[in-house]
């Protein structure tokens, strides 16, 4: 665990500049408030208007005492006040800790001071410190304080790791109690100060704590204990002050951090329970702060914390799935549901509150549906994921566009997307495998293709019952896709029959009779093929006309292309004559069937005038 010292120290070493951009923004938000009161209140000649004096009455005073600074005075004023009153202090705080150290390993090295002592005068300098600090904050030095509270935090931290790790001179169970201590005091300066420095600085040693102290043994449940401990006394602290909001994903980082670090050096299989129980106690401990939030309508920096329980979730589902994978595979798919139940009840929980605030519950549902989307395929194989796939999709977008819930029919739109892309793709879904065992019609892929067709088909029909915008566009293409699928399915099916009609036959002749045989299959093939489109062209344009909808008239349209270029290109070409003949004659009868449709409901599909119609 050694090894992750160096990035708790970085970023502890980039505090001072985290610090100066913050105060560089707050000064920012000042002149725009103080900016924006200007414009509110003008100047003070706008709002009195200047009357003459009388020539014998005395001088009144003007008003000039009260005028303020012109705004680039002031802009400058205030940052010379932020770098020689905040920056320095800070930088001077940190270099009083270097200074302290340097002398007193300087000291050390040359036997001025026993091991004990040096200990007792870092203890004895980081109370000082803390005691300056209060004694400043008294007399309204509040920056000065600071700086003089977390360098004497530091120093404590210092003196008794240095009592452990260097000098051995107090067991590991005191010093994690006393540097667990010094947390808690840090976390508790920082509110009485009002200090995210010094927050910052408890967060740093609070995390580094375990791994300073490591002893090379596992011990889960005190380790994890003061994690957990940890994290609600930070995450308190963000309740609490809400500016301070960049506590809460470094409170996330570091206790993942070390957890996967206690994982990977010291877990064994008969830790499942107790590991599983203490991440779901990691995972509600951030969950549960994010209800509170709602609860308490906190709305401030909205986008940070719906990045921070994203991460939350993907971290929390990542270590279980870890740990699951190697001997407990079978429970991954029920894992990925039970968060998906979790996550929808946190929907329900924060619609109880009846808050305002949409976004959480989007989140937060969203979250759920993928979940259910990832538990589904954890838990079912190939084809029977794709059918539950179209079911929960279908059932997500009715709830959605039923409800009002974006979230949930855009959900479902990515189910129905999912199932159908993975049909698509799936092992035997255009080419059937093995051959030996088709049967037209009567296959699983024609459950399945059927399954998803009538989803989507369904979710065409609904959207037409509800006024959404989402469901208005969704509807034509959602009918489109439902209708090609079948178009696809069909097309797989008939080139399948006779794929597997042309294999028997090899198997059963040989020889000159075998090529004449072969030769009418393809024949027969290619005429078939040619007919099915047409038909399916045409039964798709009734459907278009008699429900007035434009999209499955386009799609007729574009099928009757496909089937011309293939009657004039292949059947033209390969087709024997009185194939080529049947071909044609189809062909014609078919297209002017289609344009006297076209002719006799014009007025229906197109609203024109009787008058018109006769033209």
């Amino acid at each position: 665990m050694e090894f992750l010292i160096p990035f708790f120290f970085v970023i502890l070493g980039l505090a001072p500049f985290i610090l100066a951009i913050i105060l560089f923004v707050r000064v920012g938000e000042l002149a725009r408030r103080i900016k924006k009161l200007e414009t509110q209140l003008g100047e003070p000649s706008a709002l009195q208007p200047e009357l003459p004096s009388p020539p014998l009455a005395p001088r009144t005073p003007q008003p000039t005492v009260l005028e303020r600074p012109s705004r680039p005075v002031q802009a400058k004023e205030e940052l010379e006040a932020i770098i020689g009153g905040k920056l320095m202090n800070r930088i001077g705080a940190l270099a009083l800790v270097l200074g302290v150290g340097f002398f007193l390993k300087y000291a050390f090295d040359n036997n001025w001071i026993t091991e004990t002592m040096r200990v007792l005068i870092g203890i004895a300098a980081g109370i000082l410190c803390l005691l300056g600090g209060h004694r400043s904050h008294s007399k309204e030095y509040r920056v000065f304080a600071q700086g003089l509270v977390g360098a004497g935090i530091a120093i404590l931290y210092l003196s008794l790791y240095a009592s452990f790790n260097f000098y051995h001179l107090i067991p590991q169970w005191v010093a994690f109690l006393l540097m667990s201590a010094v947390t808690a005091v840090a976390l508790g300066q920082a509110v009485f100060y009002n200090s995210l420095a010094v927050s910052l600085l408890g967060w740093a040693g609070g995390f580094l704590t375990p791994f300073l102290l490591s002893t090379g043994e596992s011990n889960e449940i005190a380790l994890f204990t003061y994690v957990a401990l940890l994290a609600v006394g930070l995450l308190a602290i963000t309740i609490r002050n809400e500016t301070w909001f960049v506590l809460e994903p470094l409170t996330l980082f570091g206790t993942f951090v070390v957890y996967f670090a206690w994982y990977g050096e010291y877990y064994v299989s008969s830790d499942l329970f107790l590991t599983g129980f203490f991440l779901f106690l990691f995972w509600i401990l951030f969950q549960g702060v994010d209800i509170v939030r709602v609860k308490l309508a906190l709305v401030r920096f909205r986008e940070l914390r719906h990045l921070s329980q994203a991460a939350n979730a993907l971290l929390a589902f990542s270590a279980a799935y870890i740990l699951l994978y190697s001997d407990h595979r079978s429970a991954l798919g029920p894992t990925a549901f039970c968060m998906g139940i979790l996550y929808a009840l946190t929907v329900i929980v924060t619609q109880l509150f009846r808050s305002t605030e949409r976004s959480v519950e989007t989140r937060n549902g969203s979250i759920a549906a993928v979940f259910l989307l990832v538990g589904t395929g954890l838990e079912f194989k190939d084809i029977a994921t794709i059918r539950l796939w179209a079911l929960e999709g279908f059932a997500l977008w009715w709830l959605g566009i039923r409800n009002h819930r974006l979230y949930l029919s855009r959900s479902g739109l990515g189910f129905l997307g999912a199932s159908t892309g993975f049909f698509l793709v799936a092992e035997g879904s255009l080419l059937y495998s093995p051959l030996s065992e088709f049967s037209i019609l009567l296959n699983h892929r024609v459950l399945t293709a059927v399954m998803i067709a009538a989803a989507l088909g369904a979710g065409a029909f609904l959207s037409a019952r509800f006024d959404e915008p989402l469901a208005n566009r969704a509807r034509p293409w959602l009918g489109v896709a439902s209708l090609l699928l079948l178009f696809l399915l069909l097309t797989a099916e008939a080139n399948d029959y006779f794929r597997l009609t042309i294999e028997q036959l090899r198997e059963q002749m040989t020889g000159t009779g075998l090529q004449a045989e072969l030769s009418r299959i393809q024949n027969e093939r290619q005429l078939a093929m040619s007919g099915l489109w047409l038909l399916y062209s045409i039964a798709v344009m009734v459907i278009g006309i008699l429900r007035g909808a434009r999209a499955p008239r386009f799609l007729a349209i574009g099928l009757f292309g496909l089937a011309i270029v293939k009657i004039f290109i292949v059947d033209l070409s390969f087709l024997e004559t009185l194939y080529r003949i049947f071909s044609f004659v189809g062909l014609g009868l078919i297209l002017l069937t289609v344009s006297y449709l076209y002719q006799r409901y014009k007025l229906l599909l197109f609203g024109q005038s009787p008058k018109e119609q006769k033209d």
